[in-house]
């Protein structure tokens, strides 16, 4: 009977035999996903690596997600980039040019949303309006919520409300400022509503300006305080639209600062076309609001914090309607709460601003306050901002 010892050759032979086999499925497979790539013409991006893809380019230093998109986005000069992150094929936007061409252009094409964890887990089984994949549940769910619950009509009918929160606010404020010390206003603010477009919105907009810069924070105080001087210092919604800077304060600031910096991804339902690349259906999109918002071919000086950027822009508005500001989205998956969020935000902002004289601790300088941000479900300051303020009298200042 033959034994192994009359093939010597045997184990080398299998060795060999295993090596083409191996060395031809890889050039096929190779074959068949550069074949793929050039049928599908996907945008290019960062060299990637087996299984994780382009993981490995996110988790380089200390950068957040936004910000470091952005860096290779500019490394690599790509507006439009296409990422493999694992199994997951994303594309991400990182220019108003091709934010038009997702949100405006093909804003049917993707109006859907992917599947995502976090929405599974914290809005229903991802039923929530916010995350729930285009069809007829989530045209319902929107039909609801802007003609019925969030139009302005019905905004406008909550308006004693906000007022009423907005007296409770500035209550408890002068109560907590009569007794000394600091008041930890992101704390405060964060509680002040439930509602998320507020939280939001308010997540660096109320501490941007007013001690990180202190001449606009007292330009925008004495817009709000000649504006209501006559008005019993009662803070009413009639006249906050002609607060010119205010809204310029809160526009600029969520210029630099947008709530959601990679707003919600979008998932395409049928293939579109994006800056003469072809993207597949399913595919996820990723639009960078905070790279856009500081886009140097659009935006002068785009790091710094100028509000009278948007004196003179009466085209730019919060819906982002030029695609060059859109800290709420735009399109059919906009935040369909703006109305109402910017209504609390503005309202808010102008008690505190016109009641109150807000200062820093002592031994503390507006230099010395921490802007870094921290990532989550909204971004906002690493680190609470604590204030002391002083109550307003009016009559000291005729």
């Amino acid at each position: 009977m033959a034994s192994l010892d009359d093939f010597p050759f045997l184990p080398l032979f299998i060795t060999a035999i295993t090596i083409i086999i191996i060395a031809l499925v890889t050039l096929l497979t190779t074959r068949h996903n550069r074949s793929s790539a050039s049928a599908k013409k996907l945008p290019p991006g960062p060299w990637k690596l087996p299984v994780i893809g382009n993981l490995h380019h996110l988790i380089v230093g200390e950068a957040l997600p936004h910000r470091r998109l952005r860096e290779l986005a500019e490394k690599h000069g790509r507006h439009v980039m296409h990422l493999q992150l694992g199994e997951l094929s994303n594309i991400v936007i990182s220019s108003p040019e091709a934010a038009r061409q997702v949100l405006k252009l093909h804003d049917h094409a993707f109006s859907s949303r992917p599947y995502l964890l976090a929405g599974d887990i914290l809005f229903y089984g991802t039923k929530g309006i916010g995350f729930t994949p285009t069809g007829d549940h989530w045209r319902h769910m929107r039909k609801i919520c802007v003609a019925e619950l969030l139009s302005p009509k019905r905004v406008l009918s909550f308006r004693p409300i906000r007022e009423s929160e907005a007296s409770k606010l500035v209550g408890l404020v002068r109560s907590r400022s009569a007794a000394g010390g600091g008041i930890d206003v992101t704390r405060l603010l964060a509680s002040a509503s439930s509602s998320f477009t507020f939280r939001t919105a308010f997540g660096m907009v109320k501490e941007i300006f007013l001690m990180k810069n202190p001449k606009v924070m007292q330009q925008v105080q004495e817009e709000v305080r000649q504006k209501f001087r006559d008005k019993d210092n009662a803070i009413s919604e009639d006249g906050l639209q002609e607060l010119k800077y205010l809204d310029a304060v809160i526009k600029e600031s969520l210029r630099l600062h947008p709530p959601l910096p990679l707003l919600l991804p979008r998932e395409g339902i049928v293939r579109a076309e994006i800056d003469g690349y072809d993207i597949p259906a399913r595919t996820r999109v990723i639009i960078n609001a905070w790279a856009i918002g500081r886009n140097s071919r659009h935006w002068k000086t785009p790091d710094k914090f100028y509000p009278e950027r948007f004196l003179d822009d009466f085209s730019t508005d919060y819906k982002g309607l030029d695609l060059k500001f859109i800290p709420f989205g735009y399109g059919r998956r906009s935040c369909p709460g703006l109305t109402f969020g910017m209504a609390v935000v503005k309202l808010m902002l102008a008690n505190l601003l016109y009641h109150f004289d807000w200062k820093l601790p002592a031994k503390m300088n507006h230099e010395d306050l921490d802007m870094n941000e921290r990532f989550g479900a909204s971004v906002r300051r690493k680190h609470n901002l604590c204030l002391i303020p002083t109550t307003y009298d009016p009559l000291m200042h005729n």
